[in-house]
């Protein structure tokens, strides 16, 4: 019996029309909420026994919250399907808000972050560099301890300037910039070669 009365109730709904009671429970909101939002925007579809029905599909653009973010609607867009009006203010926006970044220091270009990390490995570069000639200095070290130190930090500078190129593979300068994008067999610069009979660091013969 009660099956029979809840397929009638819902049949009801979908040809007649649903009462403010009747969304209330679909939307999970009180009728006077159901009321405030609906009445005197949605035309009753009928009727019955002085109780107005509403169909389903105009009262739900009114009762669904949807969080709708048009910036993020507008960015999602391909050029060709973005409004002809709105190109033009929405990029000039965008532009705006990057040079106000940019003048905050919060957004760097690709080129300023590269030579800030080609700065610091040259400062890893010197001070791994000096590794071998500062423990000479403080102790006396075996053979077998300078070709371990020696390969440590052989080994560093080539790890640090591999995930360099890879990080920046696909970099391409700018033409004022005289370079190219770096590549994997390019020679590393970072990589130092030493051999037991001379090693020059830069610093002099001393």
């Amino acid at each position: 019996m009660s099956a029979n009365v809840k397929s009638s109730n819902e049949l009801k709904i979908v040809y007649q029309g649903a009462t403010v009671s009747d969304l209330a429970v679909m939307f999970d909101m009180s009728a006077n909420e159901i009321n405030r939002r609906i009445v005197g925007k949605v035309a009753p579809c009928g009727v019955e026994s002085k109780v107005p029905r509403y169909r389903v599909r105009d009262a739900a653009p009114y009762l669904c919250n949807v969080v709708f973010d048009p910036e993020e609607f507008i960015r999602n867009l391909s050029p060709a399907k973005l409004p002809a009006a709105l190109q033009d203010a929405f990029w000039k926006g965008q532009l705006s808000r990057q040079k106000f970044e940019k003048d905050k220091g919060d957004l760097w270009s690709t080129r300023h972050v590269v030579e800030t990390l080609a700065e610091v490995a040259k400062t890893i570069r010197m001070t791994v560099m000096m590794f071998l000639d500062t423990l000479d200095q403080e102790t006396n070290l075996s053979d077998k301890q300078r070709e371990i130190v020696r390969n440590l930090s052989d080994g560093l500078l080539r790890m640090l300037h591999k995930d360099l190129v890879e990080q920046f593979k696909d970099y391409v300068p700018p033409p004022d910039e005289h370079g190219r994008p770096m590549k994997e067999e390019d020679e590393p610069i970072m990589v130092i070669e030493r051999s037991e009979e001379h090693f020059d660091d830069g610093f002099g013969d001393d």
